[in-house]
């Protein structure tokens, strides 16, 4: 995965529930894909290459599209994980040392 970059840490916390009535969910793999997918649109447009601002304007929304594009496939190998393991013949951790009775 790579990290979001510094430009976006003024964003940090924005979705804390404890501030908010009305919490937004987080983001699954799809929407996720969607959104970079978008961005990485948005880089392809002409306007990007025609001023200094916008070329680094650019390079952010870029790094951020690499970002959520990175954390989709995150998320995917995880799921694949829990997916085969669910499918096991036997449990993935003993339940003796899970559980007492």
């Amino acid at each position: 995965m790579s990290a979001v970059t510094v430009e976006f840490d003024d964003f940090s916390g924005f979705n804390e529930h404890r501030r908010k009535k009305l919490k937004s969910q987080p983001l699954d793999s799809s929407e996720l894909k969607a959104h970079a997918e978008t961005l990485f649109s948005l880089c392809d447009r002409p306007i990007m290459q025609t001023s200094p601002a916008w070329e680094q304007g650019y390079d952010v929304i870029k790094a951020l599209a690499h970002s959520l594009w990175s954390y989709h496939k995150y998320l995917g190998k995880v799921y694949e994980q829990i997916e085969e393991s669910r499918n096991l013949d036997h449990p993935v951790r003993p339940l003796s040392e899970y559980a007492s009775v």
